[in-house]
């Protein structure tokens, strides 16, 4: 088990989609007592994934310190992540919601828009990161 969490590609792969997954944990424990929202608004969670790409990408600010070069590479990804966590709350506000017959957001995500999307480019870009700082 050691040596699988040391690999470069469970970094590249498999911590993204354990983002995605300790997210909608998260989203489920949070729900309200009664809350009627379909459980699959529980999986829209691609803004709290890019929230936890912008968590390591300090971590490894820090970590960098001292090498200039990795410093200025992380700030770069830092500041894109950053508007890219704008873009995806502007999107999990207004364009991800089904409508209904009136043109009116009801309370249920749209399946491409609001969940697998925003879902998928979280864990793209979080990968894309990781890929490019590797060691």
């Amino acid at each position: 088990m050691e040596n699988i969490l040391a690999q470069s590609w469970f970094h590249i792969f498999c911590v993204p989609i354990l983002f995605v997954l300790i997210g909608a944990v998260a989203t489920s424990l949070g729900r309200r007592d009664g809350d009627s929202s379909p459980r699959k608004n529980d999986w829209a969670v691609g803004t709290i994934t890019f929230l936890m790409t912008l968590g390591t990408i300090a971590s490894d600010l820090y970590t960098y310190r001292k090498d200039i070069e990795k410093v200025s590479e992380s700030l770069g990804w830092l500041i894109i992540i950053l508007c890219i966590v704008l873009l995806s709350i502007k999107n999990d506000r207004f364009t991800s919601w089904e409508k209904d017959s009136s043109d009116l957001p009801t309370d249920s995500k749209h399946i491409i828009r609001g969940i697998i999307l925003p879902n998928l480019i979280a864990v793209f870009l979080f990968a894309l990161y990781r890929y490019s700082t590797r060691k």
